[in-house]
């Protein structure tokens, strides 16, 4: 896995350094990059693996992994950027 990029995507959005993005935090990141932020709240809940309101390094570790390399349009990494392929179709 592209373990360095990851890290370095964790660094981006987590603007407070916590160890953790939460969904303010992702918002900036997409209203930055000029990513819809329509469905952020679905997507968020898509993107937080075990429901805790924040998506943990290793959580995001796993998204940034399904999102470079899952065939599955249906895995929770590929809304990291937004609605998924799956929801567009």
């Amino acid at each position: 896995m592209d373990y360095d990029f990851s890290e370095a995507f964790i660094k981006l959005i987590d603007g407070n350094e916590d160890g953790k993005i939460v969904i303010d935090e992702l918002r900036l990141f997409y209203q930055a990059y000029q990513i819809d932020t329509t469905h952020i709240e679905e997507a968020f809940e898509t993107l937080d693996l075990n429901l805790d309101s924040s998506i943990s390094k290793d959580e995001f570790k796993q998204i940034f992994e399904q999102f470079l390399y899952s065939e599955d349009v249906q895995a929770p990494g590929n809304w990291f950027l937004g609605v998924s392929l799956a929801k567009q179709l």
